[in-house]
């Protein structure tokens, strides 16, 4: 939580310039909740503490190609308590980043069911918004 609150770090993605969260593919060999740590540093140069259980999970449709090719990924948000910004990572040029708070957040992205997550994120307790199976080539962080 920064000065204002709980704070939301969105992220543009490199081929549509939408707003987003920091996710990625699991690492392998580690837990989806390092993955998540791990792409949070190459998005945004993110350095900090993650916890191991989701804060929730959420479904998009990743484009594969330019013939407009997808299939649906679902989603394991990390909840990532920030130490501190690398002063470099590797998509540091590729993307632009912002702090907002929930509610501005949630207004930003273009995914319902990540729109629903973020604005719950104030909750007491961590919900997941759809309980599906785990697809797991297709499991992003």
């Amino acid at each position: 939580m920064g000065d204002k609150g709980l704070e939301i770090l969105l992220i543009t993605s490199r081929d549509t310039g939408r707003w987003i969260i920091p996710k990625g593919w699991r690492h392998k060999g580690r837990s989806r909740a390092k993955s998540a740590l791990i792409e949070a540093y190459e998005e945004a140069g993110i350095r900090g503490t993650v916890r191991r259980k989701p804060v929730g999970t959420f479904i998009y449709a990743k484009w594969i190609d330019k013939k407009g090719r997808n299939f649906d990924c679902l989603v394991d948000v990390f909840s990532v308590s920030f130490k501190k910004l690398a002063r470099s990572w590797p998509e540091q040029n590729e993307r632009k980043y912002v702090w907002l708070r929930p509610d501005t957040a949630a207004r930003r992205v273009s995914e319902v069911e990540l729109k629903q997550l973020i604005r719950h994120m104030g909750d007491a307790k961590p919900r997941a918004l759809r309980n599906a199976k785990r697809p797991s080539p297709n499991q992003h962080q």
